[in-house]
């Protein structure tokens, strides 16, 4: 099977295959401390990016089989790497260059930061 590459399209339309990518490799992975999960788009790579209230053990885990499913979805065209940040309640702007697609409930949010 050949995967979409990012030359197979233009850059809005391969952004919005990466998105569908990535909400499809978080199916049941989301991690338990998550305050927000997106993705960083680039030609030749992307970037998950997760805030977390706090990331233990299993918040880990469920990071890399995060990564790891996305790169099974995307093919090994592009590079898939993953930045992850602690804070107290999600930081979203829609002028970060991230693309988020997962968010926590705002009642979750502040229960988990006190």
């Amino acid at each position: 099977m050949r995967f979409p590459e990012p030359a197979d399209m233009t850059p809005l339309a391969w952004r919005n295959y990466v998105i569908a990518q990535l909400v499809q490799a978080t199916l049941g992975l989301i991690p338990e401390h998550a305050l927000a999960v997106g993705v960083t788009v680039h030609r030749d790579g992307v970037v998950v990016q997760f805030q977390l209230s706090e990331a233990d053990q299993d918040d880990e885990e469920d990071m890399r089989d995060i990564v790891d499913e996305l790169v099974d979805l995307l093919g090994e065209v592009v590079e898939v790497s993953s930045e992850a940040v602690v804070r107290m309640q999600p930081q979203l702007s829609p002028t970060d260059g991230i693309c988020w697609v997962w968010r926590v409930h705002v009642a979750r949010a502040e229960n988990t930061s006190g």
